[in-house]
């Protein structure tokens, strides 16, 4: 901390979920599908 680095915090009983690309793919296609013409945003973080 002292140095200036990052700092992770995160608690022991987090869930995470990962999907393969193709899953990733699929799901952002379904989401332009339900987007009712624009008026909904789906916004989808991906962290390495």
């Amino acid at each position: 901390m002292a140095e200036g680095g990052p700092i992770t915090i995160t608690h022991p009983d987090i869930e995470r979920y990962f999907m393969t690309i193709p899953e990733a793919v699929q799901l952002v296609l379904q989401a332009s599908v339900i987007g009712k013409g624009g008026r909904y945003l789906y916004l989808i973080r991906v962290s390495r």
